[in-house]
């Protein structure tokens, strides 16, 4: 017995591997910005005899985005390029992040640690400033910050207290931009 086996003969292609390129039109919400693009696959492998580098999605419309938010949009192969691995799509998310501002705010001084016989008597300055960074929508609610400063061991007198961004609690989703000023205040303590 004899068994016949027919091997089909096909003309080899080159095929490469090239990334998937990201088309977006419009532009998010004002005040915000794409922050990251994430695309999966993020290649593709291609036949054919054009000289391409990437296969663009479909335009994915950015207009008015104040959100995160994942598409699917189809890969335009150019006209004789076709995908050896039968990818057709892709999905893309677009990570869109508040644009960070900054505001100058008052900070005003809390003593901690003050002893029990004695009192703030003056403090010059009487309060302060410093620079918040952050995401405008947060920084619009926040009108002040506070520094704790510790007098432990401060006697009755003249005391000159150096004030740095540690001193500051800054709030949810906002930082200390630079130093505060003034970098010293003078606290004067008396007898109760």
């Amino acid at each position: 017995a004899s068994v016949g086996v027919s091997i089909p003969i096909v003309q080899a292609r080159d095929t490469k591997t090239v990334g998937v390129r990201v088309v977006t039109i419009g532009a998010p919400k004002e005040g915000y910005y794409v922050q990251k693009i994430v695309v999966s696959p993020s290649t593709v492998v291609i036949a054919g005899a054009a000289e391409i580098d990437a296969i663009d999605t479909t335009p994915i419309d950015l207009t008015d985005l104040a959100a995160t938010k994942t598409f699917t949009v189809d890969l335009v192969f150019p006209t004789g390029i076709t995908s050896v691995d039968r990818v057709t799509r892709a999905t893309v998310t677009l990570t869109i992040a508040p644009l960070p501002t900054s505001k100058q705010v008052p900070v005003t001084y809390t003593f901690t640690d003050v002893d029990p016989t004695l009192k703030v008597d003056t403090v010059d300055p009487a309060a302060g400033s410093v620079v918040l960074a952050g995401a405008a929508d947060v920084l619009a609610g926040i009108n002040a910050v506070t520094a704790t400063i510790s007098l432990t061991g401060r006697g009755i007198g003249t005391h000159s207290i150096e004030i740095n961004a540690n001193l500051i609690q800054a709030p949810q989703g906002v930082t200390i931009s630079g130093s505060p000023t003034p970098s010293a205040i003078s606290v004067i303590l008396s007898p109760k």
